[in-house]
């Protein structure tokens, strides 16, 4: 699942991490896509022994310096690349080529599965092959979602009031699988659009939702309209209190509203855009799916919804975060220290108590792994790998990182910013 928020477009570096929320909270809510925690096993004044961690390479790394972690390759754009924009060999640090980026290029994005890197001008995007650098394809058009082998681009006027159209992109060649000029009618304001299905990497229908509530439901395949109709919406952009937010799954079009009034979660069946049930006073924080059931967030607790019926499923106080991970699993952040726990996601049931850390996944989310500073020696991180169906955990060793991280996994490898200065490279085993 993925949301597009259209009409107030510039930009920026991959993934805006939010703008409702607290930086705690929003760096919690960012670990929906990429993150779970597993039980520490590492605690107390023992240390940890690195026989499984291995530096491979570092580069020169300082603050204001970004890094991207894609399929073999670290995209870098450091004080001493300047301007250019360094595809480093994943195995051994070997620059592979460069490119110049120019005052109106935002920060790229990869498209693992189809080696592809996508990079945002200021109307139109570019895509590269992502292991030599060479040009693929340049159309018009923003990133709006990215699956497996295409991508959506989504045309709007500079200023970003009006969305002029949609299309779905081949990645590798640039072939258009699909295109619709408009909306139906013309969209003046913010067009927001989230993607969904029964996989959540792999979209099966595209929502388009206006300001006034006219809704869209298109198959990502090949551009079909499903269904079309009017659902309950309040454009804001949450300073004024008022505030309203979108997902989906395989089975309904889920909206968030909320306002001085109160809150609610409406679940619009996706064949019909018909109501198929309702919760106020739900999802005053956020609300996604997770897996069988819908999470929503309060303020300081989560309760889980059945995604048929609207009946509450499950209820937990003292969270302030839900993560829906692999496994049919779900990972709680309880109380302020970030201590976690693993629990079923239909039923809540709680099958591991965790410990506190970072958690990170791979790129891909196949692998999971937990950061946790140790008390001795002073400065150092343990890593840990995790079984995301049980909660059990094994130790790999230790970094040197910042107390933030700001890591990236890959598979085996581990990226990382150093207090030295470096952006670090470690097999983790």
């Amino acid at each position: 699942m993925s949301v597009i928020e259209l009409g107030d477009f510039s930009p920026s570096s991959e993934q805006v991490w939010s703008r409702e929320f607290d930086r705690r909270l929003l760096r919690n809510i960012a670990l929906i896509v990429v993150a779970v925690l597993t039980v520490l096993s590492v605690t107390g004044s023992t240390r940890p022994q690195s026989r499984l961690i291995r530096t491979l390479w570092s580069i020169p790394f300082r603050n204001g310096d970004m890094y991207l972690l894609g399929a073999g390759m670290v995209y870098a754009r450091t004080a001493s690349t300047g301007t250019r924009l360094v595809a480093y060999d994943l195995t051994d640090g070997r620059p592979r080529w460069s490119m110049a980026l120019s005052e109106q290029s935002g920060w790229p994005t990869t498209a693992e599965a189809a080696h592809v890197l996508l990079l945002p001008g200021k109307v139109d995007t570019t895509a590269f092959d992502s292991r030599t650098g060479t040009e693929l394809w340049r159309l018009p058009g923003t990133v709006g979602s990215v699956s497996d082998d295409a991508v959506l681009l989504v045309d709007q006027d500079q200023d970003g009031t009006q969305v002029r159209g949609l299309r779905l992109v081949k990645l590798r060649d640039g072939r258009i699988l699909w295109s619709r000029p408009t909306l139906g009618q013309p969209a003046l304001g913010r067009v927001d659009l989230t993607t969904g299905g029964p996989d959540p990497t792999d979209p099966g229908y595209l929502a388009a939702v206006q300001p006034d509530g006219r809704t869209q439901v298109i198959r990502w395949a090949d551009g079909v309209p499903l269904a079309a109709g009017r659902i309950e919406w309040r454009p804001g952009d949450g300073f004024d209190g008022t505030f309203s937010s979108l997902s989906a799954d395989g089975r309904n079009l889920y909206v968030r509203l909320a306002d001085g009034g109160g809150s609610s979660l409406t679940a619009y069946a996706l064949d019909t855009l018909l109501p198929s049930w309702r919760q106020d006073g739900a999802a005053r924080v956020a609300a996604y799916p997770c897996g069988p059931v819908i999470c929503s967030m309060e303020n300081d607790n989560v309760a889980a919804y059945d995604i048929v019926t609207g009946a509450t499923r499950w209820r937990a106080v003292g969270v302030l975060q839900a993560t829906p991970i692999r496994g049919g699993r779900i990972l709680l952040a309880e109380g302020a220290a970030d201590a976690y726990v693993l629990v079923d996601q239909l039923t809540g049931a709680r099958i591991a108590d965790l410990g506190e850390g970072t958690p990170v996944a791979d790129s891909q989310g196949r692998t999971f792994y937990l950061l946790r500073r140790t008390r001795q020696p002073v400065g150092r991180t343990a890593i840990s790998r995790v079984d995301p169906v049980t909660g059990a955990v094994t130790l790999r060793g230790t970094i040197s990182t910042f107390p933030d991280y700001g890591c990236a996994f890959t598979a085996d490898r581990a990226v990382c910013p150093s207090p030295a200065g470096r952006l670090v490279v470690t097999a983790v085993g």
